[in-house]
């Protein structure tokens, strides 16, 4: 075989295994180093390549997903009718017994004394009204919800801490603006004023019975019709919640209630600031969590 076929079939070779015809092999010398065409997919990095920072967020993905459903999870749960009910009950025992324990001796909380005077009927009827309102109310929100009868234990213990731990801040919050104002909140009334007990079993009603009059009666009627003149939802939640607070700050003045206190505007601000605060929480947290920190606020105030 002559050297020019020799050649010949060299390049067809070389053709055949290298077709974009780059070459390595007259610059080395040595044995044909073929390239790669270029078209040919890099292969995928291994586990080993990837930044920290990659698998970190690979690692913290899953459990912050966790996280947040069990968040999204509770605070669902604290606004569930059945959840409410079985977190409310104690403090209305609680109240009720101290009522029947301490007898005619019992001062009844003030939105009490201020609905026997629109109850036409006898003392003991009257005095029983609000918690079989209460218990009714629940037990129809429960039915027309749908819900389940069942709660998870720690709910109830979370409820239980936010409530205190909202509670906590307002207190310090009040502090704060007596402070800088030079205006104290509210005082207990003063038949209760030296009667740590008293005073404590009358503020569970308290916190009970107005947010149930005030908060689920009330700015939940006021919300539907401000709704329909309206029709803004976020506007007219507003409207209700003023409306509403308004309404609350004055039902503690002798304006409306023979037994309120006499018309003070510091008071009167004060008051309606707070059924603000409370019908946000009512709005955003649930009823069961609004009363735990009403309750939890006015038991300070003691201290």
């Amino acid at each position: 075989m002559s050297s020019f076929e020799t050649k010949r079939i060299r390049n067809r070779l070389k053709a055949k295994a290298d077709p974009a015809g780059v070459s390595n092999a007259r610059n080395s010398g040595s044995k044909l180093q073929l390239n790669q065409p270029e078209s040919t997919p890099k292969p995928p990095e291994s586990n080993s390549q990837k930044t920290i920072e990659e698998v970190l967020q690979s690692l913290a993905t899953p459990r912050t997903k966790a996280k947040r459903s069990t968040q999204l999870d509770y605070e669902r749960e604290t606004k569930r009718p059945f959840v409410n009910l079985i977190f409310i009950f104690p403090f209305l025992i609680l109240y009720e017994s101290g009522s029947l324990w301490l007898g005619p001796n019992f001062v009844r909380s003030g939105i009490d004394q201020w609905l026997q005077q629109w109850i036409p009927s006898g003392q003991t009827s009257s005095l029983s009204f609000l918690p079989i309102l209460l218990m009714a109310v629940l037990v129809i929100w429960f039915h027309k919800a749908d819900d389940e009868c069942k709660v998870r234990p720690q709910t109830l213990g979370w409820m239980l801490l936010e409530a205190a731990a909202l509670g906590l801040i307002l207190y310090f919050a009040a502090k704060a603006v007596s402070y800088i104002s030079g205006v104290g909140p509210p005082v207990p009334m003063a038949s209760v004023k030296d009667n740590f007990w008293q005073s404590s079993w009358m503020f569970v009603g308290s916190g009970i019975y107005e947010e149930l009059i005030f908060r689920l009666f009330l700015l939940t009627g006021m919300i539907a019709v401000t709704k329909l003149v309206i029709r803004q939802n976020q506007f007219s939640t507003t409207i209700a919640v003023v409306l509403v607070s308004l309404i609350f700050a004055t039902v503690h003045y002798n304006v409306l209630n023979p037994g309120g206190s006499t018309f003070e505007s510091s008071t009167f601000a004060f008051r309606t600031v707070a059924s603000i605060v409370f019908c946000t929480l009512f709005l955003h947290r649930g009823f069961g969590i609004a009363v735990g920190t009403h309750i939890a606020y006015d038991l300070l105030t003691q201290i």
